[in-house]
C-alpha cells in the first residue's frame, strides 16, 4: 500500500488524526484573520469601506470585500444591512448567531 493509500485508509476508518498545527496556516488567510478580529474590536456591523478606513489602507477596498464575501459565503458573517452610496451598494455585515459564544451560558 503506498502513501496516499495509507492515509488515506486512516482517515476513512476515523483511526487518522489530523494536524491542525499544519493546515491552520494554509487554510486561515491573514486578511481573513484581520477582519473577524476588526470587526469583533469594533463591536457592530460594519462594511469593507469602514474597514479600509481602520486599516489605514493596508488592504485594498476590494481584497476586503472579497474577504468579507467569503467569509459571508461560510457563515460567519452575515449581510446585516446595506445602503446606496453613488450607485452603488454598500453592504454591512456583522457575525452570524452561529460563531457566537456565549461565555455566560454554561
Amino acid at each position: 500500500m503506498n502513501t496516499e493509500d495509507t492515509h488515506s485508509a486512516l482517515i476513512a476508518n476515523g483511526a487518522g488524526i489530523l494536524d491542525w498545527s499544519a493546515l491552520a496556516p494554509r487554510v486561515l488567510y491573514p486578511t481573513k484573520v484581520l477582519v473577524i478580529e476588526a470587526i469583533r474590536w469594533i463591536g457592530r456591523p460594519v462594511s469593507a469601506k469602514e474597514l479600509e478606513r481602520a486599516f489605514d489602507g493596508a488592504f485594498s477596498l476590494s481584497a476586503i470585500s472579497y474577504h468579507m464575501k467569503t467569509l459571508a459565503d461560510l457563515s460567519i458573517l452575515g449581510l446585516y444591512r446595506k445602503r446606496r452610496v453613488r450607485g452603488a451598494w454598500e453592504k454591512f455585515y456583522f457575525f452570524t448567531p452561529d460563531v457566537i459564544c456565549d461565555v455566560d451560558a454554561g
